[in-house]
Order: C-alpha cells, then sequence, then structure tokens
C-alpha cells in the first residue's frame, strides 16, 4: 500500500467513516481514539422550524479557526504551506456559501425549505 493510500486509509478509519456511519440528520459524531466530537446540525430551514443546530458555513469557520491554530500554537512550531494552503481553501468555501446565501436573499428563498 502506497503512504497516500494508507493515509487515506487511516484517515476514513479516523474520522470520516465514523462520522458517515453516525450521521443520521440529527447530528454527526466523530470518534477518534475516544476523542469525540459532536455536532449538532441543523434541521431543516430556521424561518420554518427555528434555530436548532449547527450551519455548514459555522462548521467551516470552526475548522479554519482550528487549523489557523496550528500555525499560531508553540510559537508556530506548527506553521507549514498545508495549513496555509488548508485555511486558503476553507476561506474560498466560506466565500462561495456566503454567495449562494446572498443569492438565495435576493430570490426571496433564504431561509425556507425552496430552491
Amino acid at each position: 500500500m502506497s503512504e497516500e493510500e494508507e493515509y487515506k486509509k487511516t484517515v476514513n478509519e479516523i474520522a470520516f467513516t465514523n462520522a458517515a456511519e453516525k450521521f443520521n440528520n440529527d447530528y454527526i459524531r466523530i470518534d477518534a481514539e475516544n476523542s469525540q466530537i459532536w455536532i449538532q446540525i441543523q434541521d431543516g430551514p430556521i424561518q420554518e422550524n427555528g434555530e436548532n443546530g449547527t450551519q455548514i458555513d459555522s462548521i467551516g469557520q470552526i475548522w479554519m479557526e482550528l487549523v489557523s491554530q496550528f500555525n499560531t500554537m508553540n510559537q508556530g512550531k506548527f506553521k507549514c504551506i498545508e495549513n496555509d494552503k488548508t485555511i486558503e481553501c476553507i476561506k474560498e468555501g466560506l466565500k462561495w456559501q456566503h454567495q449562494r446565501t446572498r443569492n438565495r436573499i435576493k430570490r426571496g428563498v433564504e431561509g425556507l425549505n425552496k430552491v
């Protein structure tokens, strides 16, 4: 098995596979060696169901903050180009999610279960 295949296998076993198995439209649970993260997912549009969970852009912002901490903790000991590129990509993704929201507001469908 190549180094990349081994990495993907390890990452999937630790986080993504477990999260996918636990996702049931209510929450995502990631369990990596008894270190757990539970994220309550928004169930339905806010205007119709009220705020009852986390939005996808909030998850992106949390992820960006965690990676940013790698660049600053221990006097920047873990700062690297990979972290910088990850942050850059998360920012780009958040920009598109915000554009999506602006477009939905313009169409009068933001917060509603409509296209």
